[in-house]
Order: C-alpha cells, then sequence, then structure tokens
C-alpha cells in the first residue's frame, strides 16, 4: 500500500486545488531526461504563512525515468480512494515504481505534483525548487 509523504518547500506544505498554478512546462533530453514546471504558489494555503499572495517558482524533476501529466479532474491515485495529503507528495511504495522492475533504482522516487487543471507524476532521481522573485 503507498504512502504519500507531503513535501515541506521553503512556504512550508501547500494544500489545496489552488495551491499551485502552472505557467510552462519543459522536456529535456539534452539535461538527464528533465522535467521543468514554472509557476506560482498560492502562500494563502502554504501551511508558512508569508504576507505575500504568489510565490513564483521554477521545480527541476532530474533523472527522469517516467512521467505522466494528467487531467485534474480525471486523475485517480492508486490504490483509488487513498488520497495525497497536499498538493506535493512524494509516494513511498508506488505500485507505479514497482511495476518499472529493474528500470527503477534505489536512487529513484516518485513525486506527485498537483497543479490546478493537471497532476504530474514523476519517477525520478532528485528534483530542484527554486523559488524566484515575487511579481504580484
Amino acid at each position: 500500500m503507498p504512502k504519500y509523504i507531503p513535501i515541506v518547500t521553503e512556504i512550508g506544505t501547500l494544500r489545496g486545488r489552488d495551491a499551485i498554478h502552472l505557467d510552462t512546462v519543459e522536456i529535456s533530453d539534452a539535461c538527464r531526461d528533465t522535467l521543468t514546471l514554472c509557476g506560482d504558489f498560492n502562500c494563502a494555503l502554504a501551511s508558512k504563512r508569508s504576507e505575500e499572495v504568489w510565490q513564483a517558482y521554477q521545480i527541476r524533476f532530474s533523472g527522469m525515468l517516467a512521467m505522466q501529466m494528467t487531467e485534474l479532474e480525471a486523475w485517480r491515485p492508486v490504490p483509488e480512494g487513498s488520497w495525497p495529503e497536499t498538493a506535493f507528495d512524494e509516494v513511498v511504495d508506488s505500485p507505479w515504481m514497482a511495476r518499472m522492475g529493474a528500470q527503477a533504482s534505489s536512487e529513484h522516487r516518485h513525486f506527485i505534483f498537483r497543479t490546478y487543471d493537471r497532476v504530474f507524476e514523476v519517477i525520478c532521481v532528485t528534483f530542484e525548487l527554486e523559488l524566484k522573485e515575487i511579481h504580484y
């Protein structure tokens, strides 16, 4: 049975559908199979509240083995009914990763990043989250 572990960012955990807005998606083979997402976090839905309303971010998932993007309304966690706690979680004991067999090394991790409209599930080695200058 998978377990969802909330990822704690510099602004805390992010909860709710409106917590992560997405502006751009970039996939690059040249940068060691990398997925880069950019957008804004809704600070009102972060566990560490700030005076700012929006915080720009860039997250880069590196060493990507697999990625799937699903429209939020169509997405269902596996197993059905076991919903992640936050908008950004790591999946421990992931059935999807288990199906990868020997392709998934002990370095690989499964993350779920739920934006307002899309859910990204990524099996990768690491991620880097950078908070950018607040622009509104």
